[in-house]
């Protein structure tokens, strides 16, 4: 098993027969607007990738899938919609399904508790991105338990407190 951290929430995690991509924000460093609300006015993302534009297409192409836990630009980007084909399989949560079919995806799978897909096994768990008043805002968020054959279990959290 391979996880490697690409920046932010971007991971790729592999389990040698199947592998994922998660959250993906594709998009040069300070491309995008700075978050509103925030303690500073820093644009978005803080970062580049660690890899060039033909090594990421690699990655984009080497995944099975992309698992993607909600549709903020910082988990789900213009860049990341542009780059990934529209036929490869998307994992998402079931409040964020609307929002990736209707960018054009034709292979998107919303996950309401849990989904068996190439060995692996997703179960969706709940998060809240903020209390009161700014979860509300905020929308809603899942991590997903992945588990596959005899190798470790991987709990990734999504945005939660």
């Amino acid at each position: 098993m391979d996880i490697r951290l690409l920046r932010h929430a971007t991971l790729v995690i592999d389990w040698g027969d199947v592998s994922l991509l998660v959250d993906p924000m594709l998009s040069q460093a300070e491309a995008m607007d700075p978050i509103p609300n925030a303690s500073n006015d820093r644009r978005i993302p803080l970062v580049d990738l660690p890899v060039d534009d033909a090594e990421l297409r690699g990655v984009i192409d080497g995944v099975d899938g992309v698992l993607v836990t909600h549709v903020h630009r910082d988990h789900w980007d213009a860049r990341a919609i542009e780059l990934i084909p529209k036929d490869k399989l998307i994992l998402t949560q079931p409040a964020s399904f609307e929002a990736i079919a209707g960018a054009g995806f034709t292979n998107v799978s919303a996950i309401e508790d849990a989904h068996e897909w190439n060995g692996l096994s997703l179960t969706r768990t709940g998060g809240h991105h903020g209390t009161g008043e700014i979860e509300k805002l905020m929308g809603v968020v899942s991590g997903f338990v992945m588990r596959h054959v005899d190798r470790p279990v991987v709990y990734l959290a999504g945005d939660t407190l």
